[in-house]
């Protein structure tokens, strides 16, 4: 595989047009791509780039820091990648996954995803790596039952530890259910929970709170507008469902996103929530997508909701195919960008997408200018 690295965030831009990825998240820290089965991480402030992939069924990570001052790099004439500082990999003989990376506080890094060569059962386990900064493991700990138990997100707690979040068919109600663990320092385990109900529910982000307390997103197949009391089928259309847990874990509210379901229509209407992070205002910002009303099969997703958790406003952005959001951030100016995958437009089959948009989730080219 190759490592990509990136001077300024023309350069990252560059490289996401002229590249089909299938997904991508963005955090504080850095931002993630994944292009087929290779993930890049690309830490857009200058000079300090991390990142971490897949080759075969073994995570790789890799780390670069530079203290030497950088220049953009022309779009006309792409740069070299930059060498590795150093580079490790984690696994075994079955496939070992890396889903989330963050840097942690003592200048390591926190790293979580799903190990299928350790599994105690017949499905993976999640799996938690702490790394120092130099990519050599600390510790490292799996979690889960004799079914398939997946984590997709982490972030460093202010206690030192560590909240991770995913889906679980070993635990809880029905089919897959959302999976939230806390554990310290040294990846102990202290308390998990579950929640959902007999069809399949998830969890692909999770932001910690002021009040110390979590939020969680994902999406429900056994509440909400999308749910059917009447049939017992696991996969009914699925809506995005957004979980604020105290720090215990123990739930305080949680609310269903979405229009009600056509059940009479063959159509899938999905929708999906995959990214969230906290607003200056209290309240939350969350990515995704929808099939709901869309003109091709899914269109990408924005919702503003306040500190309850309640809708203030919501956007779709796409075309007449498949487009999603895959992770988002507030940015300087009270906007947020928007990171995620288009079949409608660029050049490919599928294109890296990047939108910018106001504090009113509008597209700023087309947001009304203000005049004197």
């Amino acid at each position: 595989m190759t490592f990509r690295t990136f001077r300024d965030e023309r350069g990252l831009s560059a490289f996401m047009r002229s590249k089909q990825v299938c997904r991508a998240a963005l955090s504080a820290a850095l931002t993630v791509l994944m292009i087929g089965s290779t993930t890049y991480a690309v830490r857009l402030k200058p000079g300090d780039i991390v990142g971490f992939g897949e080759i075969d069924t073994q995570v790789w990570f890799g780390a670069q820091v530079s203290q030497q001052p950088v220049m953009p790099v022309p779009p006309a004439r792409p740069s070299r990648a930059t060498p590795l500082s150093w580079e490790h990999t984690f696994g075994g003989k079955l496939n070992d996954i890396a889903s989330a990376v963050q840097v942690t506080a003592d200048g390591g890094y926190i790293v979580a995803g799903t190990n299928y060569s350790k599994r105690i059962g017949l499905g993976g386990d999640a799996w938690v790596l702490k790394l120092d900064a130099q990519g050599q493991p600390e510790w490292d700990r799996t979690f889960g039952g004799e079914e398939d138990d997946r984590v997709f997100a982490v972030q460093a707690t202010a206690d030192g530890g560590y909240i991770v979040a995913g889906d679980t068919y070993s635990k809880g109600a029905g089919h897959y259910d959302v999976w939230v663990l806390k554990l310290d320092a040294q990846g102990e385990q202290k308390w998990e929970r579950t929640f959902g109900g007999k069809n399949m529910d998830r969890a692909f982000a999770v932001q910690v709170t002021a009040d110390g307390g979590y939020l969680v997103v994902g999406y429900t197949g056994s509440k909400g507008a999308g749910w059917r009391p009447d049939t017992d089928n696991p996969f009914p259309h699925l809506t995005a469902w957004v979980l604020k847990l105290d720090a215990q874990g123990r739930l305080e509210w949680d609310h269903t996103l979405g229009r009600k379901k056509n059940y009479n229509s063959s159509r899938v209407q999905d929708e999906r929530a995959f990214a969230v992070q906290a607003t200056a205002d209290g309240g939350y910002i969350v990515a995704g997508d929808t099939e709901f009303n869309s003109p091709g099969f899914h269109d990408a997703w924005v919702l503003k909701l306040d500190a309850q958790g309640k809708l203030e406003w919501e956007r779709t952005f796409g075309g007449k195919l498949n487009d999603s959001a895959h992770a988002v951030q507030a940015t300087a100016d009270g906007g947020y960008i928007v990171v995620g995958d288009t079949r409608s437009k660029g050049a490919g089959e599928s294109d890296a997408w990047v939108l910018k948009l106001d504090r009113d989730g509008r597209i700023e080219e087309d947001a009304p200018k203000n005049t004197r």
